[in-house]
C-alpha cells in the first residue's frame, strides 16, 4: 500500500512524440470485443445499478442503513484518534471506540443478504494494540478499514444482482460494480470523504502546504517564464487558460474518486478547446500540425494551470484517487496519462527551489 509520507505516482512522461489526441487503437484503449448479447446486457446493467445507486442514496434502506451506520463509527473512532495529544491512547479512552469497529463481519457459513435481518453492532477485527498515533499508521488503518468494508458493499450488490439477472462478470462489468460501491459509500453524504480527508491532511499536511506555498510565489509569473511553447503562451491574453482553470478546480466539488478523476483529465479538453478559440481568433490560418500538443509541451502548461488553481487540497485529492480509483482506471486507460502528468507537474512544483 502506499505510504501517505512517500507518495509520488510514476511521473515519467510518455515520449515527446505522443500528441495529446491519442488514437482509439492505442494501447490505453485495448476494445473488447464484444457480441450485440453482450452489449444489451451491458446497456440493462447500468440501468439497473444507476436505479439501484439512486435508491440507495436517497432512499431508506438495508444498504443506506448499512453504509450511514458505518460512517457514523468510522467518524466517531477516527476523531478520537486524532483527538488524543500523548504518545499512547490511555485504556479508558480506547475502549471508548475500539469496543466497536466499522467493520461489519460477515459469517462465513453465512449469506450476506441474511446479514439484513442481523442486529448491527459492529465486531472487533483489527489490532487494538495498534494504538501509536503516528498519522501514517492512523491513515493506513482507516483505509483498509474502508477497503474492507467497500469488499462487503460489493459482495452485497453482487448477490442482489444475481438474484435478478443472469450476469457475466466481465472485467467492464466488474469495475462498473466498483464505480457504484464508490458512489454509495462516499456520495450518501459527505461525512466520511470528510473524515477521510482529514487523515490525508495530518499525515500529508506539511507536502501540502509547500505545495501551496510554491505555487504561491508562481502566481505572478507568465507563461513565457513557465517555457511555454511560443504557440501556446497566448500573448496578450489578460488570463489565459482560465477556462481550464475554472474546469480544474471544479474537482473540489467532487466526493467519489471516479468523479474527481474525470474532472482533472478531462483538463485536457478544455486546453485544446482554449488554444483553438485563440488562434481561431489570431489566426485562422494557423496549421494542425502547429498546434498539435506532445508530452514536452503538456508538462509546462499543466504546471502553469496548476500555479492558477485552488491548491489548498489537490495533494490530497490525489491521493484519494490513487488509493480508492480501480486499478484499470488509474493505470491503463488515456486519461491515466493525464492524471500522471499532472502528478509530475505537482512535484516539479513541489521540488522548486524558490
Amino acid at each position: 500500500m502506499t505510504s501517505a509520507e512517500s507518495y509520488t505516482r510514476n511521473t515519467s512522461l510518455m515520449p515527446s512524440t505522443a500528441a495529446v489526441s491519442l488514437s482509439k487503437n492505442s494501447a490505453f484503449s485495448s476494445p473488447l470485443e464484444k457480441n450485440e448479447d453482450d452489449i444489451k446486457q451491458f446497456k440493462l446493467l447500468k440501468k439497473v445499478l444507476r436505479v439501484i445507486n439512486h435508491q440507495i442514496k436517497f432512499g431508506q434502506n438495508f444498504f443506506s442503513e448499512l453504509i450511514k451506520r458505518f460512517t457514523q463509527v468510522f467518524t466517531e473512532k477516527y476523531s478520537m484518534e486524532q483527538s488524543v495529544n500523548s504518545s499512547f491512547i490511555e485504556p479508558q479512552a480506547r475502549k471508548s471506540f475500539l469496543l466497536r469497529d466499522p467493520i461489519l463481519l460477515l459469517a462465513d457459513d453465512s449469506s450476506p443478504i441474511k446479514t439484513k435481518s442481523r442486529s448491527m453492532n459492529m465486531t472487533v477485527i483489527t489490532d487494538c494494540s495498534l494504538t501509536a498515533l503516528d498519522p501514517q499508521i492512523i491513515l493506513q488503518k482507516a483505509i483498509a478499514e474502508i477497503k474492507e468494508f467497500r469488499k462487503i458493499i460489493i459482495a452485497l450488490l453482487t448477490e442482489l444482482i444475481d438474484c435478478t439477472l443472469a450476469v457475466n462478470w466481465t472485467p467492464e462489468v466488474k469495475r462498473l460494480l466498483f464505480e457504484i460501491a464508490n458512489s454509495v459509500l462516499f456520495g450518501i453524504n459527505d461525512q466520511l470523504h470528510n473524515s477521510l480527508m482529514k487523515l490525508i491532511s495530518a499525515a500529508l499536511g506539511e507536502k501540502q502546504e509547500e505545495l501551496i506555498r510554491k505555487v504561491a510565489l508562481m502566481k505572478k509569473m507568465s507563461p513565457k517564464e513557465f517555457e511555454i511553447h511560443s504557440n501556446f503562451q497566448m500573448e496578450g491574453e489578460s488570463h489565459p487558460y482560465l477556462t481550464v482553470v475554472e474546469a480544474f478546480n471544479m474537482n473540489r466539488q467532487h466526493l467519489t474518486p471516479e468523479d474527481k478523476f474525470r474532472t482533472m483529465c478531462a483538463t485536457k479538453t478544455e486546453i485544446i478547446k482554449a488554444i483553438d478559440s485563440y488562434w481561431n481568433f489570431k489566426d485562422p490560418n494557423k496549421t494542425r500540425s502547429e498546434l498539435e500538443l506532445s508530452a514536452d509541451d503538456l508538462l509546462p502548461l499543466y504546471i502553469y494551470i496548476i500555479s492558477r488553481s485552488n491548491v489548498s487540497r489537490l495533494l490530497y485529492d490525489l491521493y484519494f484517487i490513487e488509493e480508492f480509483l480501480d486499478t484499470h482506471s488509474l493505470n491503463f486507460t488515456e486519461d491515466s496519462y493525464y492524471f500522471t502528468t499532472i502528478n509530475a507537474a505537482v512535484d516539479y512544483i513541489i521540488s522548486l527551489s524558490m
